[in-house]
């Protein structure tokens, strides 16, 4: 396949040393990175990474190219930061974006608490998923907000996880967290074709206990529902963003944080963190098989690795979306340890 003139590819590669309980292992990491703007006028998806992090956004809104573009580069740029503080960083960021983008239109606005406004009132919109794969000294950490989800292979053994939770409307601990913040808040699943109120996500039982309607109809390849959260008259598809501030009554950009540590064999593992571009044409066990293909993990090959993703994955989103699908951003993190 040729790629077309909005795709973009970058690699590295990362060789240290470090010492387990019982002997000392050399660690090789390879990343790569690959992105598409598919069948959209924009590209709001931006993929980055450095010796020390890689990071994944999805941008939404008016302003979400310019959130998700400046998350990577705060992100990068802070290297010394992690979780909570990093995310508190690029939220900042964020405010600052909106605010730089506003001057140089060189329009009337207008700013109140966190919100911004446009000269008739209306809130100014866009945010950001943010998936941060940290490469620490002894291991790896994950900090995400939103639905750009991270995968972790086990190339050995071909088999995967999804490290991630995706913050939607559809995970019940989001829900109840939401309600905490927000009690007016609405978890409604979306019909296909748009955002349409039909059916709240949860329902409580006689019991008191929350539990998930009947699903509308749409769905991706994974039967995960399309669903949002609505406030005043305001919608949004997850429950954790970067910016999106007309819905910080219901919503944070405080992220979810796992560390792992380094195994003490040696082995290789891959992780794969994408949109939802990707993951919402392609089945999990798919992208599991293709970064265990033996002429990729035998030389640490990201590069072929992702560009074979990528191909997967346009195949797979005209056959279920049609030309007209979404952006694609992927990375592809080889770790070997021996």
């Amino acid at each position: 396949m040729i790629y077309s003139s909005h795709s973009e590819m970058s690699s590295t590669n990362i060789v240290g040393c470090f010492e387990t309980d019982s002997k000392p292992m050399t660690r090789t990491i390879k990343i790569s990175s690959v992105s598409d703007i598919g069948g959209s006028r924009e590209m709001q998806d931006s993929v980055g990474f450095d010796s020390k992090r890689v990071i994944v956004a999805d941008g939404h809104g008016k302003y979400g190219k310019g959130i998700a573009d400046y998350s990577v580069l705060t992100a990068l740029h802070h290297s010394e930061y992690f979780g909570d503080e990093l995310f508190g960083i690029m939220e900042r960021s964020a405010s600052a974006t909106i605010e730089r983008a506003l001057l140089n239109a060189n329009v009337s606005w207008s700013k109140t608490g966190d919100c911004f406004f446009s000269h008739d009132g209306d809130y100014v919109r866009g945010g950001t998923t943010a998936t941060v794969l940290s490469i620490l000294d002894d291991g790896i950490e994950l900090s995400h907000v939103g639905d750009s989800e991270a995968m972790c292979v086990d190339c050995e053994k071909g088999t995967f996880e999804i490290v991630t939770s995706d913050h939607s409307a559809t995970n019940l601990n989001e829900f109840l967290e939401a309600k905490k913040r927000y009690p007016g808040a609405r978890f409604m699943f979306e019909k296909q074709g748009g955002y349409q109120a039909e059916r709240e996500v949860f329902r409580q039982t006689p019991e008191g206990e929350w539990v998930m309607n009947t699903p509308m109809t749409y769905s991706t390849v994974r039967n995960d529902f399309g669903s949002y959260v609505e406030f005043d008259g305001n919608l949004l598809a997850m429950t954790r963003a970067i910016g999106d501030f007309h819905m910080k009554k219901v919503m944070t950009h405080l992220p979810t944080t796992i560390r792992r540590k380094d195994p003490s064999v040696a082995t290789t593992h891959a992780y794969v963190i994408a949109t939802d571009g990707m993951w919402d044409a392609v089945q999990y066990q798919a992208i599991c098989d293709i970064v265990c293909e033996k002429r990729f993990v035998s030389t640490l090959d990201s590069d072929e690795a992702v560009k074979a993703l990528m191909d997967y994955a346009k195949q797979e989103n005209l056959k279920h979306f049609g030309k007209n699908y979404d952006n694609i951003g992927i990375a592809v993190v080889y770790v070997r340890y021996e």
